[in-house]
């Protein structure tokens, strides 16, 4: 009997034309170990969308504890065919023993031949051991055909959850130990930054950049000063090249501990070792001049003697190298683990280092002499190292962050793919072993057997069609999802300045701010990239497509990654410079610069709608989300958006015409039928809404908000901010220019005058439990006339900032 399971395409291969085994074989070598199943997250709901937190784990535990249920559901199956294999096989088996143990009586039917009722008995007796072949057929068959396979294809199921899982936590494991590790750096680079601090308090800027310069001069005459010449076994060595020799020596000659008279001694050589390096190395041939080197080793302070108070060549005369030569070849002294110090040295510097760090915090400047300049001087040079290898640490680490969130994807996709398999093999199993109990009978008196367990079978097949594995996925995926996939990129603080290298993960308004633009340089450089890309393009589809097309995500973080290094490659993008961008983004592909803008947006630290009106918004929809019910929603609508900070108004003001204007484009094209033109357009909107729905509104992170993965206001947002984006931003507009005269008129107020629509956004969010409704409360402010609120706004400009600039014009 060949297994035929249900159809399903993976890496080019579809599965419906294959038997199970052969699929087996397959599904156990499809986990990925590369990005190329991982795609953008969209909202459409899957395990790769549904399952993540902040911390990345809890979502990961949430969702393998729900697969390891599915294990145990297989589990008991298997336990359910075997038990009825067994009642088959031992039914069959006594039926087949019923002839023996009641056979033909020498008293009784075995005396007459002849007599009808005796072949009646006979022929009773046979009837019984053919039944029971029956039943032992059944048995072989349940046997072979379903618990055999079902058993091999559950067993490999359950190993390829238990090896998601296991690369999972390593990797998080992994991730979660080196942010700790850069937290501690940050800390360290902060207490440093702040005893500084202190000590240019002391001084005075004035005395400070001074010193500065002092130091400056100070060091460059240092690095201009190869220090005294180094004499060994008669030849002179210049400082620098003594240093190089002695880190050289002391990296490549076998170091051990040694033990004498109960004394323990780490990185010990012996004198024949040393011998035979400056023999290697250096060329000296003579026994003499090479024990007179060791014997001048010594004398320098670099080794001790353990054995002999002089240097001598011999395989058991031991030399101890010491502290000082690490020191001045700049090597650290890493004491291996088989070594007598390597586990008291490690606690050790964990509690000197604990304690350093209390030390420094609590004290401060007081451990500072800020008449030493030498002091001074070393301290300004640990401010900046530490700096150097704080930022350098961050960007390693949100690399690192990135491949994690890649691979988490590729196993969560994969994981969504085998549990679906699950469902459909149980389904696939229960149907074999229908087919295997109630087969097409051989004789009629089986015939007449399987007639009468009729109700049986119709009871097992409907029980059978019940199952529907994707419902069941479903099921998993609304009751157990955590969150969507929302990244926190890591970013780097400067303590001394608020300049930030980085472009993903910033505020927008420190960004903006840093560029001297009301809309960020990367979003304002893709939309006008776009916008050149449009006409080489094949056709309307294709430019609605690639705002919703899927695309690998290591492409769209080997994007991220070469912007987020502008600023470390220059300083351009700081003065308003867009070439840096754009000499970028001609490098991709369109739908991979339309996803690196929604990964821009997502892994701001705030909605461009702040998180704070999430509720707020909600409710709104949820009171006044009819058709009929527009103007109401809009007004409440330019209430919230009137309070938001410009920055933010701007760049949703932007993307929204940018939208608009594709919109425009497409209806211009008379070629096409206008009412699938139409379905086109609607389609696109419908899609872009989702695309952009936590994009343009999220809750914020730790704000005790449920996973908002259900929710629909979102969604409906975007969608009205589209469909009524002209009036909605003209409405902001004159709001946003009243707000600017009102405050021009009372310059010596010494509190700015809120816009009456943030004053009634502010009474909403007021907890007041003697007050009115929220209901009544939000009625207000949907309901509230706005100022000219008849006007139309500016008509948009071509470069797709035309709104952008109308309405934050001064």
């Amino acid at each position: 009997m060949t297994e035929i399971v249900p159809s399903r395409v993976q890496s080019g291969i579809c599965f419906s034309l294959f038997p199970l085994s052969t699929v087996l074989d397959h599904c156990i070598h499809l986990i990925p170990d590369s990005a190329q199943e991982s795609y953008y997250l969209n909202m459409a709901n899957s395990f790769a969308t549904s399952f993540w937190t902040e911390d990345y784990i809890t979502g990961i535990n949430v969702l393998f504890e729900k697969l390891y249920q599915g294990c145990y559901e297989c589990d008991e199956f298997v336990s359910l065919f075997q038990t009825r294999m067994t009642a088959e096989a031992n039914h069959g088996s006594k039926l087949l023993q019923i002839p023996n143990t009641v056979s033909l009586n020498s008293l009784g039917f075995g005396r007459d031949d002849g007599a009808s009722l005796k072949a009646s008995f006979v022929s009773i007796q046979e009837q019984m051991k053919t039944e029971g072949k029956y039943h032992l057929q059944v048995a072989e068959r349940i046997q072979s055909e379903v618990i055999d396979r079902f058993s091999k294809w559950s067993s490999d199921h359950s190993q390829r959850v238990r090896y998601s899982q296991k690369t999972l936590d390593a990797k998080v494991t992994k991730y979660v130990k080196n942010k700790q590790n850069v937290d501690k750096i940050q800390k360290k680079y902060f207490n440093k930054c702040r005893i500084l601090e202190d000590v240019k308090s002391e001084l005075g800027n004035v005395d400070f950049e001074e010193f500065l310069k002092d130091m400056t001069q100070v060091e460059v005459n240092e690095a201009s000063n190869d220090g005294s010449p180094v004499i060994l076994a008669g030849y002179e060595y210049k400082y620098s090249d003594f240093l190089e020799m002695l880190s050289k020596l002391l990296s490549e000659i076998p170091k051990r501990p040694f033990k004498r008279y109960l004394v323990n001694y780490d990185f010990c050589s012996t004198g024949s070792e040393v011998s035979s390096w400056v023999q290697l190395n250096i060329g000296i041939a003579d026994i003499a001049k090479i024990e007179k080197f060791g014997q001048d080793l010594i004398n320098l302070g670099y080794i001790r003697a353990i054995d002999s108070g002089s240097f001598a060549i011999g395989s058991q005369l031991h030399y101890q190298w010491r502290p000082e030569a690490f020191k001045e070849a700049n090597l650290e002294m890493a004491y291996p683990q088989d070594s007598f110090q390597f586990s008291q040295e490690a606690n050790r510097n964990n509690l000197t280092n604990y304690f350093g760090e209390v030390k420094e915090l609590v004290s401060g400047v007081s451990n500072v002499d800020i008449n030493d300049k030498s002091t001074i001087r070393k301290l300004v040079r640990e401010c900046d190292e530490l700096d150097k290898l704080y930022l350098k640490e961050v960007l390693n680490l949100d690399e690192e962050r990135c491949k994690l969130e890649v691979t988490i994807t590729d196993h969560l996709q994969f994981m969504e793919k085998c549990e679906l398999d699950r469902l459909r093999a149980l389904k696939k199993a229960t149907q074999d072993f229908l087919v295997c109990l109630f087969n097409q009978a051989a004789t009629p008196s089986q015939a007449d057997y399987l007639i009468k367990l009729d109700s049986v079978f119709t009871g097992l097949t409907v029980a059978e069609e019940n199952m529907q594995p994707e419902k069941d996925l479903n099921f998993v995926l609304e009751n157990y999802q955590t969150g969507y996939y929302r990244p926190r990129s890591l970013v780097y603080d400067n303590f001394q300045s608020s300049k930030n290298k980085q472009i993903f993960g910033v505020e927008l308004s420190i960004r903006c701010r840093m560029e001297r633009k009301i809309v960020p340089l990367i979003v304002s450089s893709i939309l006008t990239h776009m916008d050149h890309s449009y006409g080489l393009m094949e056709n309307d589809d294709v430019r609605l497509s690639c705002w919703t097309s899927p695309v690998q995500l290591t492409m769209t973080h080997e994007l991220r990654k070469r912007i987020n290094h502008i600023l470390l490659d220059s300083d351009s993008a700081l003065n308003g410079d867009s070439k840096s961008y754009e000499k970028i983004l001609a490098e991709y592909d369109a739908p991979v610069v339309t996803n690196v803008l929604k990964l821009y947006l997502l892994e701001l630290p705030d909605s461009l709608v702040t998180g704070d009106y999430y509720d707020s918004i909600k409710s709104l929809y949820n009171q006044f989300g009819s058709a009929d019910q527009t103007n109401e929603r809009i007004n409440g609508l330019v209430s919230f958006l009137t309070s938001l900070p410009t920055n933010n108004i701007a760049t949703l003001d932007a993307i929204l015409t940018h939208f608009n204007r594709i919109i425009e484009t497409v209806k211009q094209n008379k070629t096409e039928d206008p009412a699938l033109q139409q379905r086109h357009i609607n389609d696109f909107k419908e899609k872009i809404s989702h695309e952009f729905s936590t994009l343009v509104l999220r809750p914020k992170f730790n704000s005790g908000h449920s996973t908002g993965l259900n929710d629909k206001h979102c969604y409906k947002l975007v969608l009205d901010l589209l469909n009524n984006k002209q009036e909605i931003f003209g409405k902001v507009k004159k709001q946003v220019s009243s707000a600017k005269r009102s405050t021009s008129l009372s310059p010596a107020s010494s509190v700015p005058p809120t816009s009456v629509a943030k004053k009634a956004v502010n009474e909403l969010k007021r907890i007041d439990t003697s007050s009115r409704s929220v209901e009544n409360r939000l009625h207000n402010i949907v309901t509230r006339k706005v100022s000219s609120s008849e006007g139309e706004s500016a008509p948009d400009r071509a470069n797709g900032l035309g709104p952008t600039t109308s309405v934050l014009a001064e």
